[in-house]
Formats: C-alpha cells, sequence, structure tokens
C-alpha cells in the first residue's frame, strides 16, 4: 500500500465516531477492561476559545472537557494498564489534580518531562517552552512497569565478550547505600582468589562491608560462569558478569532526543513527527504538533501490551498511535489493535 492508503486504513479501519465521550459511552460494554493502554493528546487549554468538544453535560472550560471522558476511561481499561495524557505546561498541574480524583493518587505513575526537539513561543520578555509533559497512571496496583529495549549508548558499556555474548561486571561486593556488614551480616564471608588467598568484602577505608548476595547464591554463579576476577592495585577482586541480550533497562521520567531506541523509533521531538507525517501523507496537513511514533511505542513498551492486547486513542488526531501500534506489529509479528476516536468532520478537512 502507499502511505496514503496505510493513512487511510489507519483511521478508517478501526473507528471514527464525532464525539469522544459518546464513543466511549459505547464502547463500556464491548471493551470493558480490556484496554491495555490508553494515550491522549487532547487539545491544549490555549485561551483560544476553540474546543470543539460540547455535550449537554459539561461546559467548554478545559477541566470539564476532559472530565467526563475520563470517568468513561476507567471502565474500558484493563486492570493492569494504564492512562498517559500528554499536555504543556498550562495545564499539567491541574491535569494531574483532576486524574488524581479519578484514579488516586497513589497510582500516578510520573509526569515526564518530554523534549519538543525545539522551543516555541520566545517572545520577548517569557520564557519559551521546550518540554511537553505525559501525566501517566496505572488503574490498580496489579500493573507493574515495563523495562525498555537498551539504548546505543548503553551498548558501549558492554565491552567484554564470551561465549555467551557481550557483557559487563559491577563488583560482587555492595556499594552504595545499606554496604556494611551489620546491614547483612549473612552476606559477609570469604571468597577464594585465584591464588588461594581469602578475599572479604572490605570498603574503601577499611570498613568491613558485604557481597551481593548469600555465599550460595554466589556459589551457584561462580559454578555458572559469572563470576570474574580481576586484579585491581596487586589485589584480587571478584565482580559479577551481566550480559546485554534480553536486559531492559527502567523508563526514566526525562525522555530527551534518543539516538537509537532499538526497537523503538527515535523520540526527536514534534518538528520530526510533523516531517514524518508530511512524508506519510505526501503533503503537509493541518494537523498541529503531531507527537512522535516512538514516543507511543515506548508507552507500549512501558504497559506491557501484549501481541494480541488493545490500545486506545480517543483524541487521534493525526493517527499517530495507530501507526505507532502498526510499526511495532511489523517489528515481533504481533497482532495489536488499536482504536482511534476523532471527529469525522475533522478528517474530512485534513485528509480529502
Amino acid at each position: 500500500k502507499t502511505a496514503y492508503e496505510i493513512r487511510l486504513s489507519l483511521v478508517g479501519s478501526e473507528m471514527c465516531i464525532r464525539d469522544s465521550f459518546q464513543a466511549l459511552s459505547v464502547m463500556q460494554a464491548r471493551y470493558r477492561e480490556q484496554v491495555k493502554c490508553i494515550y491522549i493528546d487532547p487539545p491544549y487549554n490555549t485561551g483560544d476559545g476553540d474546543f470543539a468538544y460540547k455535550d449537554q453535560y459539561q461546559d467548554s472550560s478545559w477541566l470539564s472537557f476532559l472530565s467526563g471522558v475520563l470517568e468513561l476511561s476507567g471502565g474500558v481499561a484493563s486492570r493492569n494498564g494504564i492512562i498517559a495524557i500528554s499536555t504543556d505546561s498550562t495545564e499539567v498541574n491541574r491535569l494531574a489534580f483532576l486524574c488524581d480524583g479519578f484514579f488516586d493518587r497513589a497510582n500516578r505513575l510520573a509526569q515526564v518531562s518530554v523534549a519538543k526537539g525545539t522551543t516555541t513561543g520566545q517572545d520577548a520578555g517569557a520564557f519559551g517552552s521546550s518540554i511537553d509533559y505525559l501525566t501517566v497512571y496505572r488503574f490498580t496496583d496489579k500493573f507493574k512497569v515495563g523495562g525498555l529495549p537498551l539504548e546505543a549508548d548503553d551498548i558501549l558499556r558492554f565491552d567484554r565478550e564470551d561465549q555467551n555474548g557481550k557483557y559487563s561486571v559491577l563488583q560482587l561486593r555492595k556499594t552504595g547505600n545499606a554496604d556494611r556488614r551489620e546491614d547483612r551480616p549473612n552476606m559477609y564471608y570469604a571468597r577464594v582468589a585465584p591464588d588461594g588467598g581469602e578475599v572479604f568484602p572490605i570498603g574503601p577505608g577499611g570498613y568491613e562491608s558485604r557481597w551481593r548476595a548469600g555465599k550460595s547464591t554466589a556459589d551457584e554463579w561462580l559454578e555458572e560462569g559469572l563470576i570474574e576476577w580481576i586484579q585491581r592495585d596487586g589485589a584480587w577482586v571478584p565482580y559479577v558478569k551481566y550480559y546485554a541480550e534480553g536486559r531492559l533497562k527502567r523508563p526514566s521520567d526525562l525522555w530527551d532526543n534518543v539516538e537509537d531506541d532499538f526497537l523503538l523509533e527515535s523520540i526527536e521531538g514534534n518538528k520530526k513527527a510533523t516531517r514524518d507525517l508530511k512524508a506519510c501523507l505526501g503533503r503537509t496537513v493541518g494537523f498541529k504538533n503531531p507527537k512522535p511514533i516512538g514516543l507511543v511505542k515506548r508507552l507500549c513498551n512501558i504497559s506491557n501490551v501484549a501481541s494480541t492486547e488493545v490500545v486506545l486513542d480517543y483524541f487521534a488526531g493525526s493517527g499517530t498511535t495507530g501507526h505507532a501500534v502498526i510499526n511495532l506489529n511489523r517489528e515481533d509479528g504481533g497482532q495489536r489493535k488499536f482504536i482511534l476516536v476523532e471527529m469525522g468532520d475533522y478528517f474530512d478537512t485534513v485528509l480529502l
């Protein structure tokens, strides 16, 4: 298919209902607790008074604009799922206050700062804006944050290699907090160095420290070839191997310009997302500040969206969420489904 045909199927083969509130209402029975990841990028409260969303229950203020759909989100969301909402500094605090009421403050996972890739609003006498915010909530404590594939800079740390692949090492001695013998007395014991001498975990300055694991676990690591002895200043020091293959890392609350996310595409800001959308459709269209595909792909990884689970975006805009899910399925052969909701007349103005 051409990019234009893919774009049409992206918005046409799923769900395109005029009103997000009505769409979520319709979905309550069919998709009850089935959506693993909800991502929305609602219109920001810029003061333009251009919100198209209206219904008989809410006025047109920004918080009322969102409250109805956020409340309905809980009905379709999986109990081990998340919702992530993009906004700027104008409304990030009020958004968090609103979501605390619907989803519980204890379920707020993060307020992520996402680099735009360019600075906007550089008027005289004011600060420019270089970041957006991504407010992330789980729906229950059943949700566990998924890891992310290693980036190029991370891989450089794995500068050793054996028959099992590339690896790096860290001291067998515990470092940092709770690293003293009295913290874990059973983890203070002797290890036998290659020269036959006994080595104890001794910290800087000579205090008695402790190993990272008990003796039985360390013995298993030795049998599995995971202990490596290195000479430092004439003394033997034991290290533990850890391999690059299959390793994930914890997501942080700063998503800046990522050069290479392997399975993920770069998060290079809204400016690049605009260029990508133009390349996809073959021309410039009227979507303001589309989000990068890599941002939604990263969310899918963090939320552990399995190969047959559902992702929802009820402010679909340019279709970034659908595009991201399609790319993920192409990469790993998955059959993830996405549901996009957008106003039909809006599509008519930008696509036809």
